[in-house]
């Protein structure tokens, strides 16, 4: 294959403890994998085989691998409960289910190149077969599509009791999203719903940890966080709801404890009208951001003010939806507003050394600043960016470039075809447990990792600016 790109993709919706420096470099050995001190008899400073420089930038490195599966805003260890407030303090506070809103699957989209055979199966100067033997003379696709089905269920839902009472009495909205990860059974894709759950709640554990740091939280102040069983963690629940407010990224409050609870069949699909999660599922929960995303926005604004729910006037009569804002400030708002917005997402996190890797339409949530009501943000008669907030969603694809198991096999291929062989060398280097590749390769790989999530992102702008900017005339027909 030359390439495998995983997409997210909405399938239904009804609506490491650093050593300290030391005055004589000497007792460092960067070397030693325990990074233990070194005792130097001779205690010289002139036969330094490690420069500062090296020094330095090793404790960095340190530094990053010990802060990147942070979870200072305990969002792993945070418990709520389902249903009524109980009096347990194992919990922080208690959801009310509300709504069913929909699924949510991933589709695995493959590109086939074919090459002629060569002595050197890593040579980056193999002969690509031309034109492609297995595919009718290249008249056919060259592209494989393997969709996941559903693999994550989405509610919406409500902090109640005493958590709930607290954020109500703030003007704080206290509804949440829950999204069900199916994970845990046989099934593969189940098993890749269970390693989305983990790699979501550690993506979003770094970011708000990192998140919580920049907001002058020290050591002590993050020491109450981390133990959160108690009604004292509310505080900390409404803290980090405002926080994240204007973030980069829709966060994750903790998750509900389902281990002890039943659910009945007949109930819960009377309710909900679907079935009532397996004991291998994991509900995680979210910031409420409403449902509103990029996919929402992009389509002609004439088409979406025809879709408007009709209103009545005094004495009965159809009122018209009032007319579009002019295209200047329709473009101002999408400009400005969404796209600029989603680069700054997107920097930001490339900025805490990771990559999303699965971006698409539905990654990018659209939020509104000054009112709960987020329907707001993509609504056609929005003009004014400030009022908006785009967040990253859907981390289950995504790693952190600290870690270089994220150079695998396909990440190379998709590599060499652009011709970047040092990607090639980094593989091979780490699968040897070589520590001494050069340094090019590594910003090579991480460069090509973030370009590949600026190329999504680059296909998501080219289809909302041809949507959300057209302007069909009165004889265009659509179908549905």
């Amino acid at each position: 294959p030359k390439s495998k790109i995983i997409q997210s993709q909405q399938l239904f919706s009804t609506e490491d403890e650093i050593p300290e420096w030391t005055s004589d470099f000497d007792d460092y050995n960067p070397s030693n994998s325990n990074d233990d001190l070194i005792n130097d008899e001779e205690d010289d400073d002139d036969d330094d085989k490690w420069d500062v420089s090296t020094l330095y930038d090793l404790q960095n490195q340190q530094q990053k691998n010990k802060n990147k599966n942070l979870d200072l805003t305990a969002i792993q260890t945070r418990q709520f409960s389902l249903g009524e407030d109980i009096q347990l303090l194992n919990y922080v506070g208690s959801i009310q289910l509300l709504n069913y809103v929909g699924s949510m699957g991933f589709e695995e989209v493959t590109d086939w190149e074919y090459y002629y055979p060569s002595e050197d199966e890593d040579s980056d100067d193999r002969r690509v077969v031309q034109p492609n033997p297995l595919l009718g003379g290249g008249e056919q696709p060259k592209r494989t599509r393997t969709s996941s089905g559903a693999v994550v269920r989405i509610f919406s839902a409500e902090l109640v009791g005493r958590l709930g009472g607290k954020l109500r009495a703030q003007g704080m909205d206290s509804r949440v999203i829950i999204k069900e990860y199916i994970g845990g059974s046989s099934s593969s894709n189940n098993n890749n719903s269970g390693s989305m759950a983990v790699e979501e709640l550690l993506s979003i554990g770094q970011l708000q940890s990192e998140l919580l740091l920049a907001n002058n939280y020290n050591d002590e102040d993050t020491d109450n966080w981390i133990m959160p069983r108690s009604s004292s963690d509310d505080s900390n629940v409404q803290t980090l709801l405002k926080m994240l407010k204007t973030s980069s990224f829709v966060g994750i409050l903790g998750q509900v404890e389902l281990e002890n609870v039943e659910f009945p069949p007949n109930d819960f699909y009377q309710a909900f009208k679907v079935k009532p999660p397996s004991k291998f599922a994991r509900w995680v929960v979210y910031e409420y951001t409403g449902f509103n995303t990029v996919a929402t926005y992009s389509v002609p604004p004439s088409i979406r003010r025809s879709q408007l729910p009709p209103k009545r006037g005094m004495f009965g009569n159809l009122i018209d939806p009032p007319e579009l804002p002019s295209f200047a400030d329709r473009a101002k708002y999408v400009i400005q507003g969404i796209v600029q917005q989603s680069l700054e997402a997107l920097a930001y996190l490339h900025d805490h050394d990771r990559v999303h890797r699965s971006i698409g339409r539905t990654s990018l949530v659209l939020t509104a600043l000054h009112t709960q009501d987020q329907r707001e943000a993509a609504s056609i008669y929005a003009t004014n960016p400030s009022d908006l907030c785009v967040k990253l969603s859907d981390f289950g694809f995504s790693t952190s470039l600290l870690d270089p198991s994220y150079v695998d096999e396909e990440f190379v291929v998709r590599a060499r075809s652009f011709g970047l062989s040092s990607a090639s060398g980094f593989l091979k280097g780490k699968n040897n447990n070589n520590n001494n590749n050069n340094n090019n390769d590594s910003i090579v790989t991480r460069n090509f990792a973030m370009a590949e999530d600026l190329h999504a992102l680059g296909f998501v702008v080219v289809g909302l600016l041809l949507t959300s900017l057209a302007n069909p005339s009165s004889s265009t027909t659509t179908t549905t």
